[in-house]
């Protein structure tokens, strides 16, 4: 602990001595306008700005209000005055003199303006402001090159680089990106540790990838605390923490947390209450309470409009009314599944639902689901069951015993029961037939993962490769980016 205080030490005198993030950004009274907006308290926010100094300041953070805003309630009409504000910004800040501050306040607001067009579908101008952002920051970093601030632009810019999958680089290029994941999660650190604009923003990005790429919820979790420390107020920061546990099998804290969070956001934030209530649903669902699941998903799906949450939805509830008997109601909920191509699972919803639509669910595979939910909400015991009356009930369903073979291995693994989560995954190999090759290529790559937590680079490798070749399956598309992924970070990318 000493040796670790004597660290911190040392670099934050570093710091103090020129090392420093932007200083009148980081001073009051914009520290606590920052801290307002990310406590979602955006009319105090607006207050504080209007006796605040500094005028092209005072526009920049009024850009973020209108953007959170935005964000969490999808509200269309607030993109016009998103786009007023944001070019009243910009003619105030490209107007300042040529610094670093400058041109990482300019990234800001392009990076800002690429996530609002990307979050309503204007992805042309989405990428283009995007790379804008990235010029900017790179700008920033040549006339700073020691500020932590600029470390969260630059880190962002590097690990968008190195996580385009490796047959699409020809994209790095013409966005002029460089860098690796690696690289950009290191300067992510640094910005989160030290950066006095950046922090709270660089930690949940990297409490993000800790969560969707690194598939670590327990750190993900480990940064969402920090922020919530500081930001009890953020929703995005509470249902962020709340995946962070479901994913880590921590289904009732997850549906505890956001129980107590929901009332909160009712009234102040309806549209994004919506959301909290969509995932409280969802993991009712998990823990197979499909009492409390399939009302809270039919009220919310009767107000959702458009929300990229609806097929999912119906595919849960869906399989809550097959589940408990209701067939000619899960038949309704199957039908409401819009095909989307440019998704994997959605597609896994569209092809189960269309199977179940045609043929009913046998008593063997609901126990299999019933399994799968548990182990999602982390019942183990109550899986393992579900798992081993699916298998006795399965007969000759040979699509239905190797994915159970899988979900054992999925079991185990989870468990570190290494050597029955290798025979499970061999079995749903040997077992898997031709129209379920999905069943295949994830037990490939699940052994290939093992391999590689053991730190047998050489068999993880191999094993990748095996998964990789496999084109002719429904999850071909993500499981292509996940082994990208672990190849490079198995090379330190």
């Amino acid at each position: 602990m000493l040796n670790l205080f004597l660290f911190l030490t040392f670099f934050g005198a570093g710091y103090a001595d020129g090392n420093t993030g932007f200083s009148e950004t980081g001073s009051e009274p914009y520290t606590g306008i920052r801290s307002a907006i990310l406590n979602f308290r955006f009319t105090e926010a607006e207050q504080l700005i209007k006796k605040a100094p500094v005028p092209y300041l005072n526009a920049f953070y009024q850009v973020q209000i209108t953007a959170w805003q935005y964000l969490i309630t999808e509200q269309n009409e607030r993109i016009p005055v998103f786009d007023t504000r944001l070019e009243s910004a910009m003619d105030l800040i490209e107007s300042q003199p040529e610094t670093a501050e400058r041109a990482y306040l300019l990234g800001d607001l392009q990076m800002w303006k690429a996530i609002v067009r990307m979050r309503s579908e204007e992805y042309v101008s989405a990428a283009w402001s995007g790379r804008s952002a990235m010029n900017h920051y790179k700008e920033a970093a040549e006339l700073d090159p020691k500020n932590p601030d600029i470390r969260k632009g630059t880190g962002t810019m590097k690990y968008v680089a190195g996580a385009i999958p490796s047959r699409l680089t020809w994209l790095a290029s013409i966005f002029g990106l460089n860098g690796s994941m690696a690289e950009g999660i290191r300067d992510l650190e640094w910005s989160a540790r030290f950066g006095t604009v950046s922090s709270a923003e660089s930690r949940f990005f990297l409490s993000a990838i800790e969560l969707f790429t690194n598939r670590n919820p327990e750190k993900s979790i480990a940064h969402l605390d920090t922020l919530l420390t500081q930001y009890p107020g953020n929703g995005v920061f509470v249902l962020m923490k709340a995946v962070a546990l479901q994913r880590d099998k921590q289904v009732p804290a997850a549906v505890a947390l956001m129980e107590k969070e929901y009332t909160r956001f009712r009234d102040t934030m309806p549209a994004f209450s919506d959301v909290i209530r969509f995932r409280i649903a969802e993991g009712y669902y998990f823990m197979n309470r499909f009492d409390k699941a399939i009302p809270l998903f039919e009220d919310i799906l009767a107000k959702f409009k458009g929300n990229s949450l609806r097929r999912l939805g119906h595919f849960r509830l869906g399989l809550s009314y097959e589940l408990t008997g209701r067939r000619k109601e899960a038949l309704a909920q199957y039908r409401k599944i819009e095909p989307n191509e440019n998704n994997d699972f959605d597609l896994y919803m569209v092809s189960e639902s269309e199977r179940w639509a045609q043929t009913p669910m046998s008593d063997a595979e609901k126990k299999a689901w019933l399994g799968r939910n548990y182990f999602d909400a982390g019942f183990f015991k109550e899986a393992a069951e579900q798992y081993r009356l699916a298998m006795e009930l399965a007969g000759k369903d040979t699509r239905l015993i190797a994915e159970t073979h899988f979900r054992l291995g999925r079991l185990a693994d989870h468990q570190k029961q290494t050597d029955q989560a290798v025979r499970e995954y061999q079995l749903a190999i040997k077992l898997c037939p031709p129209d379920h090759e999905w069943i295949r290529a994830q037990s490939l790559f699940h052994l290939g993962k093992m391999e590689a937590d053991a730190g047998r680079k050489a068999s993880a490798l191999a094993w990748y490769a095996k998964a990789d070749e496999m084109e002719d399956h429904l999850f071909v598309n993500s499981l292509h980016r996940e082994i990208d992924t672990e190849r490079k970070r198995l090379d330190g990318k």
